[in-house]
């Protein structure tokens, strides 16, 4: 399996982080990539020369206000000439194999077509030392990631790991720009139909837990953004109620761990009522 592919690494305000991303996107053991930097209106603006990350196949596009995470991560998608897609947080790392092992995996699947890739995460401490590893379901085309059961011992927490047909995700419209946060799981409810997932047992992405600022661990976001998500997709879930409740579980487990009991409770009174129809 071949072609190029785009790695895409929105950014704001994270120039320290961003260093060590764009590196580990850089050396990848897959001969043809692009690394698109979206300068997501960080102030200084990013410099790849100051930030020791400087390479030919690396180009930066800058937003001169912060878009959101959504619509950096859309413009990249836009501007990638990659036959295949990947997108890393700016406080993350992919592992050198990452993109050879998702691209050998998706070439020998048996899952019916398309067929797009996930690897597993491992999760990372600040020095780099492995916490974890949350392993990649495979699931056939129609499965839907977050909803469905998945095979024993797999994690639905893998998404960021996607590697996937790039005109593929253009084709669903690529991220919602309406959502703050939960980016990821909105996206994977519109791909499920479409796509089949195929897991790849080595950890690709590594995923740093610090105690730094993500957009996803704003708890006020992370609300809303669910709200929108239970909005636009309320025929799929209701139709998928078991998976639903799922879903709404988690999100109540995180917003206890945030310290948000109002939003909490009213969750876990959500999936009972769910529950009763499930």
């Amino acid at each position: 399996m071949g072609g190029r592919v785009s790695i895409i690494i929105p950014t704001h305000d994270r120039p320290l982080a961003l260093a060590r991303a764009a590196v580990s996107a850089l050396r990848q053991t897959h001969n043809d990539i692009e690394v698109i930097v979206v300068d997501d209106g960080s102030e200084p603006p990013v410099d790849p020369e100051r930030g020791g990350f400087a390479d030919p196949r690396l180009i930066v596009l800058r937003n001169d206000r912060a878009m959101g995470g959504a619509a950096a991560r859309n413009r990249g998608l836009a501007a990638a000439t990659g036959r295949w897609v990947t997108f890393l947080d700016d406080d993350d790392a992919l592992a050198p194999t990452m993109l050879v092992s998702a691209l050998a995996a998706i070439d020998i699947s048996h899952l019916p077509p398309p067929v797009a890739a996930l690897t597993a995460v491992e999760v990372v401490d600040e020095a780099g030392a492995s916490l974890n590893i949350r392993r990649a379901p495979t699931l056939t085309r129609g499965h839907i990631l977050g909803l469905d059961p998945l095979p024993r011992g797999t994690s639905p927490f893998t998404k960021q790991s996607l590697v996937i047909r790039r005109d593929l995700l253009l084709s669903i419209g690529g991220f919602d720009e309406t959502l703050g946060s939960r980016l990821h799981t909105e996206l994977f409810l519109r791909l499920g139909p479409l796509c089949s997932l195929q897991g790849v047992a080595d950890a690709g992405y590594l995923l740093t837990e610090h105690q730094g600022t993500r957009v996803s661990g704003d708890a006020a976001v992370r609300k809303r953004s669910f709200r929108q998500i239970v909005r636009k997709h309320r025929r799929l879930l209701w139709r998928k109620r078991k998976g639903f409740v799922q879903l709404v579980t988690w999100h109540a487990n995180a917003c206890r761990r945030k310290g948000m009991f109002g939003e909490y409770l009213k969750a876990r009174l959500f999936a009972r009522v769910i529950r009763m129809f499930a």
